[in-house]
């Protein structure tokens, strides 16, 4: 059969995809190797297509896996790169399916798109093959999808023109066309070239990335553990849809999803103004460019009008070395003189030059981080969007979530179980931007991440039910510990003074040894887990210093040194053992103040906390090594 004849066989059993253009179609017919369904007969997942088949996927090779001999081959490499199609299904496929009982499927339309594994895998005999479903990866309602269909149904993929997309249908083998669909064995295809734009390449793409953490996430841990480089290694798979928030105590629910607020308009005095006029005008307000740069590149249109001086006249005559020139070109530094009728043509331009322009002010609906990124991943459902707070646990999170409390109940699929009413404000907005909805609903592709450190000052508390819509994930103390090396991976050294600091402000002059950043945080947390009263929450993280600030301690000793002052000791002393301080600093007298245990540090370092280090100071080799290579 041709393309057209087999297309129409479908068309004819599925009149619902009339209105689709397509340019590639496959059409399986199931074995008992096929089916998932609840009575099927194999415990095999995935979908076996072989022959011309085959072409109707993208080809995936790697030498370690495909031109090698088959005991030799690199069997991590077959799953190294699966690829995630967008499929398309109906929901009057799946009601026929399923004898109207349409399960999890959770349609808002007429049809919803899901997502489904494909790798290319090669067989004993020396063939290859294209397995389609991995059970582990595709979207639930594919798999549910393919749990409708049983032994000789057909499976039926069809390609749209000019798209990375697929339409998925079942078709009984009970059809009308049934028999000859059961002799369409081939990939058939229109013979015209079917190009697919990059847009529609990565929008593609990004549809199908799977992310493999919950829609509500919040990562904690002690300060300096690594909770944003986490969610910053992580997000990758939202590529530029990310909104970031920072929550602090006075973060407010108008801030977060958003409100009426003031705003001005500026109405520039720009009206009936030619396009070259426009040019013109461009580069005389341009804040970029100096005001000798505005001259030269005016020069030419206006030495005709003998606007030689036209610095002059538009006030961008900045300094004495500004130089300007007379219409044959020549230096004209003492020929300042203008007439009146030359001012004429650049008038104009003087007056729109200048701030001349009148402001009002208007109230509209200003969106918050929320409202932006909800009304993004409405917009563009085949997208994943990520909002990402910081310190989410620094602002009062019921006032600040207020309402949008109740959308962090997610379905199955991910999006809000339950809707909750909007404004007529917000509800405006929504349709300014092509929404039109009478409720919110956070959609399955919208995901919220946090960081919290329960661990600081000025926490507000989080209750139970607020805590109960998200997933939480620890970060131990030590869980990035290994990450702590120089680019040569050789552990982190940090200078710790051994004495006459205060007086010794010369780097020539300072003395101090060299301890692994590492061993230092470890003995002070094992001091500080010695008292009873201080919680895990509270020790120190490998991160506590930035890894460019560790990295730079062994070259500027004298900064770090004071560093290591303001922020480990002032933390410890602040927020740690404030109550009772002598129990960590045992060496600083019986009150001591901050003042006293920095000035003790001068001089007897990390002895303050009553510790044992070893130093490792490199030897006079490597200090010759080390001063070469600066």
């Amino acid at each position: 059969m041709e393309f057209i004849e087999v297309l129409n066989l479908i068309l004819d059993s599925c009149p619902f995809l009339r209105n689709n253009d397509y340019d590639g179609i496959i059409v399986k017919k199931l074995a008992a190797t096929n089916t998932i369904s609840d009575t099927g007969a194999s415990h095999q997942s995935h979908m076996a297509f072989t022959g011309r088949q085959k072409d109707f996927f993208p080809f995936l090779n790697a030498d370690g896996y495909f031109n090698v001999g088959y005991e030799s081959k690199d069997d991590d490499l077959k799953k190294y790169f699966t690829l995630q199609i967008p499929v398309t299904i109906y929901k009057e496929n799946t009601d026929a399916l399923s004898n109207g009982f349409v399960g999890s499927f959770n349609y808002s339309s007429d049809k919803k798109t899901v997502k489904a594994s494909v790798l290319r895998s090669r067989r004993n005999n020396g063939d290859d093959q294209i397995e389609l479903s991995i059970k582990s990866l595709d979207d639930e309602e594919f798999i549910e999808f393919r749990k409708l269909l049983r032994v000789n149904d057909f499976f039926v993929l069809l390609k749209h023109r000019n798209e990375l997309k697929y339409d998925l249908v079942g078709i009984r083998s009970s059809d009308k066309n049934a028999d000859p669909l059961s002799k369409c064995t081939d990939f058939y295809k229109l013979g015209t070239q079917t190009p697919v734009s990059i847009e529609k390449f990565e929008n593609a793409i990004q549809s199908t990335v799977i992310i493999p953490y919950s829609h509500n996430r919040i990562v904690f841990g002690a300060p300096g553990t690594g909770k944003s480089h986490k969610l910053n290694d992580e997000n990758s798979p939202f590529g530029k849809n990310i909104e970031r928030v920072t929550f602090h105590p006075n973060y407010s629910y108008a801030q977060f999803v958003g409100t009426y607020k003031p705003i001005t308009i500026n109405k520039a005095n720009t009206k009936n103004i030619t396009k070259e006029q426009e040019k013109i005008l461009n580069v005389l307000q341009d804040k970029t460019k100096t005001g000798q740069e505005k001259y030269d590149l005016l020069y030419e249109q206006f030495k005709q009008d003998n606007l030689t001086r036209l610095p002059l006249l538009l006030g961008i005559f900045t300094d004495d070395e500004f130089k300007t020139r007379k219409i044959d070109g020549s230096p004209a530094a003492n020929d300042n003189g203008v007439e009146r009728n030359h001012g004429r043509a650049i008038r104009p331009f003087v007056f729109l030059s200048e701030d001349n322009s009148t402001n009002e002010i208007k109230y509209e609906y200003v969106p918050g981080p929320f409202m932006r990124i909800y009304v993004s991943a409405k917009k563009n459902p085949s997208q994943n969007f990520l909002l990402l707070i910081e310190e989410i646990n620094r602002a009062n999170v019921a006032a600040v979530f207020g309402d949008v409390f109740q959308l962090l109940d997610r379905k199955s699929d991910g999006a809000s179980e339950y809707p909750i009413a909007v404004s007529e404000d917000i509800k405006k907005y929504l349709a300014k931007n092509g929404i039109q909805e009478d409720s919110l609903s956070i959609p399955s592709n919208m995901y919220i991440w946090a960081t919290m450190n329960s661990a600081d000052q000025g926490v507000f508390p989080m209750d139970t039910a607020f805590k109960r819509r998200w997933e939480f994930e620890y970060i131990d103390i030590n869980e990035n510990a290994g990450k702590l090396v120089y680019e040569d991976n050789k552990p982190i050294l940090i200078p710790i003074p051994i004495g006459n600091h205060a007086e010794s402000k010369d780097k020539k002059n300072l003395k101090y040894n060299l301890y692994e950043w590492n061993a230092v945080r470890e003995k002070i947390n094992k001091k500080l887990s010695d008292i009873s009263s201080v919680n895990e929450d509270k020790l120190l993280g490998p991160f506590f210093f930035s890894i460019d600030k560790l990295r730079a301690a062994k070259k500027e000793p004298q900064k770090f040194i004071e560093l290591f002052k303001s922020k480990v000791l002032m933390y410890l002393f602040e927020d740690v053992v404030k109550i009772s301080p002598t129990k960590l600093f045992v060496n600083c007298g019986d009150h001591p103040k901050y003042s006293t245990i920095c000035s003790k540090f001068d001089e007897i370092g990390c002895d303050i906390f009553d510790i044992e280090l070893a130093s490792v100071n490199p030897t006079e080799k490597e200090r010759k090594q080390e001063s070469a290579n600066e």
